[in-house]
């Protein structure tokens, strides 16, 4: 479980650990600031140790974000979030974006092509033959975006997509969605194709992750938590998207659901191993 906004990994660490990594001092004035600067400098975020009750709050559930095909155990599993919520005291409405496919491509290819991109390019130039097939098409791709779409294309894509995330939360404290659309990804495989579960074609590997739109809308702080477990026992997880620059609310939130619905890791919740493959990549 990670807090760094935008950047939400796998469940895993509890609440605790989380928060003692987000409250070490990174964030604030830096010391050599010169007093003669006239803009006021933002005191550093220093988070609470214990939080309120969920009791009173309103929370968003959104379960495709507007653009995700999501498979069955993963919306099973973030509803059930939402009831330990709504029995909590919280009041949850189901709500949806506007967000598209072509959007968030947009904006990502515009990021991804001009910075990562160009970066991932740079080694591949050199080293392509030690890079996975995953890494080298994505260096491939990457090029052909940046000649498709400028820098200036994708910022005002991703204007118009935090504006629209911002008008949609703003009834609410925060809003839910999931981390994943499907509960894995084949192990082993180049993911050059397409992800098959369950028989179900959940389109490019691209599309199996739902944290891609708050990689664009990283001023909001996205808080991962496990909502639940496959049915070959695998975590799956869901965000937890705070308004611009308040953590405090995502692990207020957080850890309500690890009292409400404990997590903790025991052998009987390993992932079992399973005889066919339940997750598959398929060629176009």
């Amino acid at each position: 479980m990670d807090t760094l906004p935008g950047v939400p990994n796998p469940p895993g660490d509890h609440f605790l650990c989380c928060w003692q990594r987000r409250s070490v001092p990174r964030s604030g004035p830096h010391p050599p600031c010169p007093e003669r600067d006239p803009h006021p400098l933002r005191p550093k975020l220093v988070l609470p140790a214990e939080y309120d009750a969920v009791a009173g709050m309103r929370i968003a559930l959104c379960l495709r974000l507007g653009a995700y095909d999501v498979q069955a155990e993963i919306e099973a599993n973030t509803r059930a979030v939402a009831r330990a919520l709504t029995d909590a005291g919280a009041i949850v409405e189901e709500i949806e974006l506007p967000w598209t496919k072509d959007d968030l491509l947009t904006s990502a290819a515009a990021h991804f092509s001009t910075i990562f991109g160009a970066l991932v390019r740079e080694i591949e130039a050199e080293h392509r033959d030690r890079m996975s097939p995953y890494a080298a098409a994505f260096a491939d791709t990457m090029a052909v975006a940046r000649e498709q779409v400028s820098y200036l294309d994708g910022l005002r894509v991703e204007t118009r997509l935090q504006r629209e995330l911002a008008e949609a939360i703003a009834p609410f404290d925060a809003l839910i969605c999931p981390t994943t659309a499907v509960p894995g990804l084949p192990a082993g495989d180049d993911l050059l194709g397409r992800v098959v579960v369950n028989g179900e074609d959940h389109g490019e590997p691209l599309w199996a992750a739902m944290t891609l739109p708050f990689n664009i809308s990283n001023r909001c702080p996205v808080l991962n938590v496990p909502s639940g477990r496959s049915s070959w026992g695998l975590p799956t997880g869901v965000q937890i998207v705070g308004h611009t620059y308040d953590d405090p609310t995502a692990f207020r939130i957080g850890k309500a659901l690890e009292q409400l619905r404990p997590w903790a890791y025991t052998p009987n919740h390993r992932p079992t191993v399973q005889p066919k493959p339940l997750v598959q990549s398929a060629t176009d």
